[in-house]
């Protein structure tokens, strides 16, 4: 017996190439019987080729005039397993590919890819998890990440969430990404909206690591700390009661008598009580006026009272005698409560 094509395909019937065709052989050999003329032999030589046949007909899709012979899902068999405890699960069937899966598709169409080997698929999907991000077309064409900032500068349509608010910890922005064990570096946000401590969630602080130092690149100054500026200031004039024209950090001043004034600090400016050494420095033009730069008068401004609430201005001439000046500066720099004490300088004997 042989192998032969099914059909003709509803096409003019041509010999196969190693004979004839099973339909063509059917109507030859297997005519209507009226003359008696047909044997066994002729109808079990032809079921045996279709035996033989169907199989490479099948594998090789040769058998459709439109040459795409299945029209209909394929449902492949579901198959039980047992593993090893015992338990028993249907799989589906396999589909084994030896070659490749061609898409001739009008989606494989739209998406600009020829025909031929660009709608060919040689190799299995990996799964999300085993796809290399560098391999994937167009990553770099326009922003197709725009939850990232680009390496080289972009655009953030979002704000950026660091931490340090509630239980999430602060994470530092910095040069590396990382911090040295003996020091931070870059910057940090704490937030300050504990309310279990009476805490504000509208405030928060921007810490500066230990090992980073504020550098202008306009004349190259640099700031390593923040003692450095006034921890506050007032400008007044000196009357019953007195004028002031600008502050910081001074809650209320206290005329206790011609010339002599006491300033209370803002809760929040206020010194430890151990802190009290700070600097208070003084300017007053000692007259009762300032209409010109010639109003001004010897006097002596002077703070002796000195504690972490409050601290005293006293204003004398040079005849002893306590004034009301017109002008008067009072600028305060000191260590704030929580700073860590900074190293003074080492005191010689000449």
């Amino acid at each position: 017996m042989a192998v032969r094509k099914l059909t003709c395909a509803g096409s003019t019937c041509v010999e196969s190439a190693d004979g004839e065709t099973i339909e063509y052989r059917i109507q030859q050999m297997l005519a209507d019987n009226n003359a008696g003329n047909i044997s066994a032999a002729d109808v079990r030589n032809n079921l045996l080729d279709i035996v033989d046949s169907i199989i490479e007909n099948v594998a090789s899709g040769d058998f459709s005039s439109s040459g795409k012979p299945f029209k209909n899902d394929i449902n492949l068999a579901v198959s039980t397993i047992t593993s090893d405890e015992g338990a028993s699960s249907e799989i589906g069937g396999e589909l084994r590919v030896g070659s490749g899966i061609y898409f001739d598709t009008t989606a494989a169409s739209a998406l600009g890819l020829a025909a031929g080997e660009a709608r060919i698929q040689r190799v299995p999907y990996p799964g999300p998890g085993l796809i290399n991000h560098n391999d994937l077309t167009g990553k770099d064409v326009g922003d197709p990440h725009p939850q990232y900032v680009g390496r080289s500068g972009s655009l953030m349509t979002g704000n950026l969430g660091m931490g340090g608010y509630g239980d999430t910890t602060s994470n530092w922005l910095n040069s590396r990404g990382l911090n040295e064990t003996s020091q931070t570096l870059g910057i940090k946000f704490v937030n300050q909206g504990n309310t279990d401590i009476g805490g504000d969630a509208t405030k928060e602080h921007v810490v500066l690591g230990s090992g980073t130092t504020l550098e202008f690149d306009k004349d190259n100054s640099k700031i390593v700390s923040a003692v450095p500026t006034a921890h506050a200031f007032i400008r007044f004039e000196g009357a019953n009661p007195p004028i002031v024209k600008s502050s910081y950090n001074i809650q209320s001043i206290k005329r206790i008598d011609q010339g002599k004034y006491e300033f209370y600090f803002k809760p929040s400016a206020r010194f430890s009580p151990g802190l009290a050494d700070y600097v208070v420095v003084a300017h007053a033009n000692g007259t009762s006026s300032a209409g010109s730069i010639e109003d001004m008068d010897l006097v002596n401004a002077a703070s002796v009272e000195r504690s972490g609430d409050v601290f005293s201005l006293a204003i004398q001439n040079d005849a002893g005698v306590y004034v009301d000046s017109k002008l008067n500066d009072v600028v305060v720099f000191g260590i704030a409560s929580g700073v860590n004490t900074v190293e003074h300088p080492i005191a010689t004997v000449i």
